[in-house]
């Protein structure tokens, strides 16, 4: 496939394309998780094996907003602390916990952060 057609395929430009196969952080570091869905798709692999995550957790999600914020509260984590810890202001801790696609607009590097933070497999939202 050649870089073109990979990024109208992921429906990325291909200057994105070029960085994410010259840098080994640009896939996790600036492409959403969106595009990143997209482009694995596009080349047909999976983004777990992409991104070396474990694939076997037991958690069954029915929506991330309510996965998050009932994992903050029970790790005793307040609004506030958890917004310090990401780097972000709680508005965004809001946002994040009332809608499920939020995260989908982030780098999966962020989504990580929230996984490991939240002590919780990256999968779990990534998916």
């Amino acid at each position: 496939m050649s870089i073109e057609d990979m990024a109208l395929s992921a429906k990325l430009s291909i200057a994105q394309c070029i960085d994410v196969e010259a840098y080994e952080d640009e896939f996790v570091s600036t492409l959403t998780l969106m595009e990143a869905k997209r482009l694995c798709e596009a080349i047909k692999l999976d983004i777990a094996d992409v991104l070396g995550l474990d694939k076997r957790h037991d958690f069954v999600i029915s929506g991330k907003s309510n996965f998050i914020h009932d994992n903050r509260v029970r790790l005793g984590i307040s609004v506030g602390d958890f917004a310090d810890h990401i780097g972000f202001d709680e508005c965004v801790v809001s946002e994040m916990e009332g809608d499920d696609s939020y995260l989908d607009q982030w780098p999966v590097e962020l989504i990580v952060k929230v996984a490991n933070l939240l002590k919780m497999p990256p999968l779990a939202l990534i998916e």
